[in-house]
């Protein structure tokens, strides 16, 4: 994706972010899918596989840690558990406009999530050169 495709695509974000524009789900709701972080939640990513209201999959985040995703549906969202090697956190997610906004929760030193450390990520579907375009998949 070229440098003005990924602002051209950021400014189309913020600006359904803003005015509150419905997430664009799948017809179903569901949140499956292959998902990359952009401006600021650059390096982040994320794959959703659904199971009725099981959800789970693998978060990449900005340092390049892998995590098992393990979590259920939630209202329009999903929630529960990130498990990478020994370390264990928690996540949320959320459709957000066109993308989902993930949220990655840290462990506190009780074991329960550390909301105030939380890390929010900002991210589109992989195939975002099509959202952005409005292209449905041809150049």
């Amino acid at each position: 994706m070229t440098v003005l495709a990924r602002l051209c695509l950021a400014v189309a974000v913020a600006a359904a972010v803003a005015i509150g524009e419905p997430a664009a789900q799948a017809a179903d709701g569901s949140l499956a899918g292959d998902y990359a972080g952009f401006a600021a939640s650059h390096g982040v990513a994320a794959t959703l596989v659904e199971d009725n209201a099981r959800v789970r999959g693998r978060f990449v985040d900005a340092q390049g840690r892998i995590y098992a995703i393990n979590g259920q549906r939630v209202g329009m969202g999903a929630q529960g558990a990130l498990v990478g090697g020994a370390e264990r956190s928690f996540f949320r997610v959320d459709p957000q406009g066109p993308g989902i906004r993930f949220l990655h929760i840290p462990a506190g030193p009780d074991g329960a999530p550390d909301m105030a450390a939380a890390s929010p990520a900002q991210l589109m579907p992989r195939d975002a050169d099509d959202v952005a375009a409005g292209s449905g998949g041809s150049d």
